[in-house]
C-alpha cells in the first residue's frame, strides 16, 4: 500500500509545474548536472517527506525514495552532501513563487484600498520548536517548552508578490526587537501593516520620519513607551 505522503508529492506537479521546479533549482545552483537528487524529489522530501514523520532522519527520508512511483536508490550521505546554501537558496525561491501564486487567487481587499501607497508592507511571524541540540543555535524558552526553538520572520510585499525579508531567529528574539530591520525599509509613501506583537514607538517614529505609514494595534502601554521615546530625544 502506498504511503500517504506520496499523494501530495504528486500534488507538487499540480500546483508547482516540474520544469518550474527544476528550472529553480538550475537558476539557484542547486541543480547543475544530471543528478539522482532533482530538484522535484529534493523539494518532496524536505516538505511532505519530512512532515509525514515528527522527527525524521536522513537515513528515513533516504528510505522515502524507493517508495516513489519511480524508485529511486538514496543514501543519507548523498542527502547530507546536499544541504547546502544552494538548497536554502532552491527552497526560498520556491517558498517566494508560492506566496506569489497564493496572491493571484481570489483576493480580499479591492485592489483600490491600497491605490494612494507605493508599496504595502505586511509584517508577521510563526514560531516553532526544535530539538534541543540545536539550542545554541536557537535558543528557546525552555520550561515546559524545548531549549531550542526558531521564528520566522517574513515582510511581505503585497504588490508586488514577493517578500523583502526572510528571516530564522532565535524563538526568544521577540517580535518589537526585529521591527528595527523592518523599518530600515522605510520610505516615502508606503504602507506598514503588523500586529501588537511589534508595537515600538521608536520604530513608528521612524516609519512616520521617512514620511511612510502604518497599521497597528494601539499598545496600552503607548503612553508609557511614549514618554520614554521622548525623554530619549
Amino acid at each position: 500500500m502506498a504511503e500517504p505522503w506520496l499523494d501530495i508529492v504528486e500534488k507538487l506537479t499540480e500546483f508547482f509545474a516540474t520544469d518550474q521546479i527544476e528550472a529553480s533549482a538550475r537558476q539557484t545552483g542547486f541543480v547543475r548536472r544530471t543528478s539522482t537528487i532533482t530538484g522535484k524529489l529534493f523539494l518532496a522530501l524536505m516538505t511532505i517527506g519530512a512532515w509525514s514523520t515528527p522527527k525524521t532522519s536522513l537515513a528515513q527520508l533516504a528510505a522515502k525514495g524507493a517508495h516513489l512511483p519511480t524508485p529511486v536508490d538514496l543514501s543519507p550521505e548523498a542527502l547530507h552532501q546536499r544541504m547546502t546554501r544552494r538548497a536554502v537558496a532552491f527552497l526560498r525561491a520556491l517558498l517566494q513563487r508560492a506566496l506569489a501564486k497564493l496572491q493571484t487567487e481570489d483576493r480580499v481587499c479591492d485592489a483600490e484600498l491600497f491605490a494612494p501607497f507605493n508599496a504595502v508592507h505586511l509584517a508577521d511571524s510563526t514560531g516553532f520548536e526544535l530539538p534541543p541540540s540545536l539550542k545554541d543555535l536557537f535558543p528557546g524558552s525552555g520550561g515546559g517548552a524545548s531549549t531550542a526553538g526558531a521564528k520566522m520572520q517574513l515582510l511581505w510585499v503585497y504588490l508586488s508578490h514577493s517578500f523583502a525579508q526572510l528571516a530564522w531567529v532565535a524563538g526568544t528574539t521577540p517580535d518589537n526587537k526585529y521591527i528595527d530591520t523592518v523599518v530600515k525599509l522605510a520610505q516615502r509613501g508606503a504602507l506598514f501593516l503588523f500586529d501588537l506583537g511589534y508595537f515600538k514607538i521608536k520604530a513608528l517614529a521612524q516609519i512616520a520620519e521617512a514620511e511612510a505609514y502604518f497599521l497597528t494595534r494601539l499598545n496600552h502601554q503607548a503612553v508609557a513607551q511614549i514618554h520614554s521615546y521622548l525623554a530619549t530625544l
